[in-house]
């Protein structure tokens, strides 16, 4: 879909909407000369999915307006200007975003290059406003900066207030090595309110770069937490960096790893993971879902902002929050139960029972004889059970995630004598008489108002 006027970048996007509810799917957009899709500041609720928005100029998609939902886009090859054009722009984004209340996830931003032809001296950011904006999410996207100079998201104030931004759940990855290749980067040209960076994961490729964040003094109010931070920072650059002037900022509980084994320069911040190795699956393969044995798992703090991963599970999986965009989810079954004893080995209804085994946690159910149970799992080898009023002598039972244990032996219910008659019902003292009824089996006692009786 070309937009090809060569005088007017304002007349020659792919696009346009200035309405309420629209929806812009299943596209391929190619070589327009001007936003890929623009959205103008009047229009509400559009939805912009799963479109490929390749060569626009100046950004894929153009975002203003309010409560947008931008989803599964893939954006490449943005330039400045095409062959021929009249005027061109200082920016090659992925995307531009403005207005309030919109959600920008699943999209894919990658290959916007410096290379591309029309591209110059290009501003190049995978997303990028300079307000007003608020209330915006930015969640679950791939993003790649290509170029050294690239930048992430890059969320300046130059026109406009920008408040209560939150990125979350990214996966960020840059190609640069210089000092100079902020992941994201907040408050230049002034104020930005209320800002979030979580549960990201920022990893620069090809070995030691700057700094994954830069907050500017006009920062008010930002939350840095539980990010994976990878080959950021170095021994002249901190991983994030807070200028002067900046306030309300709590950073905490990100982990710092570098493949040269150089701390960056500064200190960890509280709950940091300071230089440890993540234990992606395989970096080289670009698949930074954590290993079963990764120091980041169950290590991140709770965020109420973050209710689930990039790939959509549920926070958290363990314990605790994993820190970075994928949190690990354990495939492998539970070791099933074993019973290995219980005393005692009989006893009426109500009687306490100790079961002793292994692989207890999580126990689902215990029963005696296909009767349910109450009980308490007291640790991975011992369940204390109640034996059912309605059971029946047989086998214990333990039920957990891990399978059902069954234990050697039966358990016998003792249920309580019942007498249905007696003969004579008179006589003298040593006067012999039969009592009939059921369960006499173990009787211990045998009294005639409470008088103890000699018996067979």
């Amino acid at each position: 879909m070309p937009g090809n006027d060569l005088n007017n970048r304002t007349s020659s996007t792919g696009v346009y909407i200035s309405g309420n509810f629209d929806e812009v799917s299943n596209n391929y957009i190619h070589g327009t000369n001007s936003n890929g899709v623009h959205v103008t500041s009047a229009a509400g609720n559009a939805t912009i999915s799963s479109n490929r928005v390749v060569s626009a100029v100046e950004g894929g998609l153009l975002i203003q307006g309010s409560n947008h939902l931008i989803v599964s886009n893939d954006i490449s090859h943005t330039v400045q200007t095409h062959s021929g054009m009249i005027n061109s722009s200082w920016e090659a984004d992925g995307i531009l975003f403005f207005g309030t209340g919109s959600t920008f996830r699943n999209n894919y931003i990658h290959d916007i290059t410096l290379t591309d032809a029309g591209n110059t001296n290009a501003q190049i950011d995978t997303f990028r406003t300079w307000g007003p904006c608020s209330n915006v999410i930015i969640e679950q996207n791939k993003i790649w900066q290509v170029d050294s100079t690239d930048k992430g998201i890059n969320i300046g104030a130059d026109t406009g207030l920008v408040d209560s931004i939150t990125i979350r759940n990214n996966i960020v990855m840059t190609n640069a090595t210089g000092d100079y290749a902020p992941v994201v980067q907040a408050g230049y040209g002034g104020a930005v309110n209320n800002l979030r960076i979580v549960n990201n994961t920022m990893v620069a490729l090809n070995g030691p770069a700057g700094y994954a964040i830069l907050l500017y003094a006009t920062v008010t109010t930002a939350v840095v937490k539980n990010n994976a931070i990878y080959d950021h920072g170095t021994s002249s650059s901190p991983y994030i960096q807070v200028d002067s002037g900046a306030s309300g900022v709590d950073i905490g509980f990100n982990s710092i790893s570098k493949s040269n084994g150089q701390a960056p320069i500064g200190s960890p911040y509280p709950g940091d993971l300071w230089m440890v190795n993540p234990l992606f699956v395989n970096f080289a393969s670009r698949d930074f879902h954590l290993q079963s044995t990764s120091p980041l798992i169950n290590k991140g703090t709770t965020l109420s902002a973050v209710t689930n991963d990039y790939d959509g599970i549920a926070r958290p999986q363990g314990s605790g929050y994993d820190i970075g965009a994928l949190e690990f989810v354990n495939t492998t079954p539970p070791p099933p139960p074993t019973i290995t004893s219980f005393t005692p080995t009989s006893g009426p209804a109500g009687t306490s029972v100790t079961i002793n085994g292994t692989n207890f946690t999580g126990a689902t159910a215990v029963t005696f004889n296909n009767v349910g149970a109450s009980y308490t799992v007291n640790s991975a080898t011992m369940i204390t059970a109640n034996v059912p009023a309605t059971a029946s002598t047989g086998a214990i039972a333990v039920t957990t995630p891990g399978g059902t244990a069954t234990g050697t032996g039966n358990f016998t219910v003792l249920k309580p004598p019942t007498i249905t008659s007696f003969t004579p019902t008179s006589g003298l003292v040593g006067t012999s008489v039969t009592i009939n009824g059921s369960d006499f089996t173990g009787a211990t006692a045998v009294t005639f108002n409470n008088v103890g009786a000699s018996y067979t």
